[in-house]
């Protein structure tokens, strides 16, 4: 979960960024001022976070040697979930925050770019896991933050593809608030029973009358109390229509700044719910 944290706050710090630094002019002088400022602000940012994490997150656990930490069966795989999802809007968020120091001929480098930096920094967390005794490396999240990387890479040349995230009312969260959260920001962010994680395609062509309407196939748990499965814990998959927001054209600046985060967001439509091998009308996670 540290990760997540870690994640956001880069995320947030590179929006600040970008919110106040000046979009350069199309020269190679100021493109190269836009690299220095844009790529310092990533290492400031990233220093200042792993800075905090060696002496906050892992101060409670003493230092040992390198050792592998095996979690791939835990809470139903939603962790893993969480990494790809962040390691690929990380990657988002970075190639829009960088793009403007480069060419647009240069666009397919800065997308791998974009792609490799988040890969690499959650690379750092994981290795400083690996030396904690509270901890250990995880293959499985090395190989969950690589499938993030690797989907947005593909996705310039997947039209139509997308990953959203959803959160529903959990009845774990009021039972264990120590783990869980206590309130709904740390719920959403902690609790894995509510947690949805989507993945989308829309089938209709770039210019056609419905190319931002997608159908999303989803995954989730509920009744987790620990990270194991036991007799009442269940796995969940739902089956549901969303829009794809930044399939519709506008040229105001502020409304495509709001059609990005509103596209990271899954809708409450009505959806199919499959669990236990049954199935149910559900709203997309929102019950």
């Amino acid at each position: 979960m540290h990760k997540l944290f870690l994640s956001i706050f880069l995320v947030c710090f590179i929006q600040l960024n970008q919110l106040f630094s000046q979009e350069p002019l199309d020269t190679f002088q100021n493109k190269f001022s836009c690299k220095l400022w844009r790529f310092g602000s990533i290492a400031a940012g990233s220093a200042i976070s792993l800075t905090w994490l060696s002496y906050e997150w892992y101060k409670p656990y003493s230092t040992g040697k390198f050792h592998f930490f095996n979690d791939g069966n835990e809470w139903g795989g939603m962790d893993k979930l969480g990494h790809t999802f962040t390691t690929y809007y990380t990657s988002r968020f970075l190639e829009e925050f960088l793009m403007t120091c480069y060419y647009s001929e240069e666009k397919d480098k800065v997308r791998k770019l974009s792609a490799f930096i988040p890969w690499g920094y959650m690379l750092v967390i994981e290795t400083m896991d690996g030396f904690s005794n509270g901890w250990g490396f995880s293959l499985y999240d090395l190989a969950a933050n690589t499938a993030g990387s690797f989907l947005y890479i593909s996705n310039a040349h997947l039209y139509g593809f997308s990953l959203k995230f959803s959160y529903k009312n959990s009845s774990m969260a009021s039972l264990r608030p120590e783990i869980f959260g206590k309130n709904l920001a740390e719920n959403i962010l902690k609790d894995y029973n509510g947690q949805v994680y989507w993945i989308g395609y829309s089938p209709f062509k770039e210019n056609a009358k419905f190319s931002f309407v997608g159908f999303y196939l989803g995954y989730s748990i509920e009744n987790y109390y620990t990270s194991h499965k036991d007799p009442y814990a269940l796995n969940q998959i739902y089956l549901a229509p969303d829009i794809q927001w930044t399939k519709i054209k506008t040229h105001k600046k502020w409304l495509l700044q709001t059609f990005k985060i509103l596209d990271v967001i899954k809708l409450p439509f009505p959806s199919l719910l499959i669990q236990n091998g049954k199935y149910f009308l559900s709203f997309s996670g929102y019950e």
